[in-house]
């Protein structure tokens, strides 16, 4: 089975660092900021926990996407037959050209793929030196919010994560049965 991830959010983040994290890639990029270009997709097998004690092992591509505005036009094929999303936000207070984009984001990869609640996860993420919105405002009631900090403990996300995983993997085997 293979499962495609696609992780969303503007510049500066924190989406390659949880990447790496998440697909236990290393965490070597905390240093100097450098931009996604496009598209870096990252290739692991997960074991995913589902309902009645049953395991499945699925071959994740997780699609760490650049977050400058050049790339929104090629949100569409980044999100083309994505089974789920990891949605990292870093809200500052009042600022709203951000929660514009957040906002485009979401219709991008959530709304127009057709996505439950369950298939996407977003997390707030801690920013060292940068304070952001503890509860920020998400255009859909449904979608879990997890806040983060890999700085502390990077447990909480990874657990969030393997939540999200087996919300998806889940509707996959549903949908292969028919």
């Amino acid at each position: 089975m293979k499962t495609k991830i696609v992780c969303i959010g503007s510049e500066k983040v924190g989406k390659t660092v949880m990447c790496n994290f998440l697909a236990d890639n290393g965490m070597d990029s905390m240093g100097e900021y450098k931009p996604t270009v496009n598209v870096r997709i990252l290739e692991f097998s997960m074991k995913v926990s589902l309902p009645g004690n049953r395991e499945v092992t699925t071959d994740v591509e997780l699609w760490d996407c650049g977050g400058s505005n050049k790339y929104d036009g090629n949100w569409p094929c980044m999100g083309y037959k994505a089974d789920g999303v990891l949605w990292l936000l870093c809200q500052q207070d009042g600022d709203e050209d951000n929660k514009a984009k957040q906002l485009r984001i979401f219709k991008s990869f959530v709304k127009d793929a057709r996505l439950k609640p369950s298939q996407v996860l977003v997390m707030n993420n801690v920013i060292p030196g940068v304070q952001s919105d503890p509860d920020p405002k998400l255009p859909e009631a449904k979608l879990r919010c997890v806040q983060t900090d890999l700085q502390s403990s990077g447990e909480e996300a990874r657990e969030a994560f393997k939540r999200l995983m087996a919300h998806v993997v889940h509707i996959q085997l549903k949908a292969q049965q028919g």
